[in-house]
């Protein structure tokens, strides 16, 4: 099986949070550059014009990163999610394991044509972000025609095996 890499649209999602951040903290750094300025002229123009070039490149690199690094993967037996900017994760989830599946979408996600997949386990919750409507669909119905028949086959007292 081979690991599934998202959308470009999920670039494009990943570059509007990037400069929904990128603004918040533009904004602290000219409060800080104000709130210097009774201090020091330097650093009152030294704070805001660090903070809005170190915004440019995370701006630039952050989403890159994110995206190229982002993929997932549905077996028979589990799925893996693989994310992440400095730290990069692998979650593995058995299969047998989820209680429940979401499809969901926020504001942002909708405005980019995005869902996600919750995928919820008696101990975690993980999310399949940045997925088009029809893949989270086909992702959670495939999900959940799994899950029912390892339960009708526990049910059964057949094999386990799907």
């Amino acid at each position: 099986m081979e690991y599934k890499n998202l959308s470009p649209k999920a670039l494009k999602l990943m570059r509007l949070t990037c400069a929904i951040h990128m603004l918040i903290f533009l904004v602290i750094g000219i409060v800080a550059g104000v709130l210097l300025s009774n201090v020091s002229f330097v650093a009152a123009i030294a704070v805001p014009a660090a903070v809005l070039l170190l915004c440019i490149i995370w701006f630039i690199v952050t989403p890159k990163i994110r995206f190229k690094r982002h993929r997932y993967l549905i077996a028979g037996d589990r799925i893996e999610i693989i994310k992440g900017l400095i730290f990069v994760s692998r979650t593995i989830i058995p299969i047998d394991r989820i209680h429940q599946i979401d499809v969901e979408s926020g504001p942002l996600d909708r405005l980019m044509g995005l869902e996600s997949v919750s995928v919820i386990t008696a101990g975690s919750l993980s999310k399949f972000a940045f997925l088009e409507p029809d893949e989270a669909e086909k992702i959670a119905m495939y999900l959940n025609e799994v899950i029912a028949k390892k339960l009708s086959n526990k049910n059964t007292g057949e094999n386990d095996d799907v």
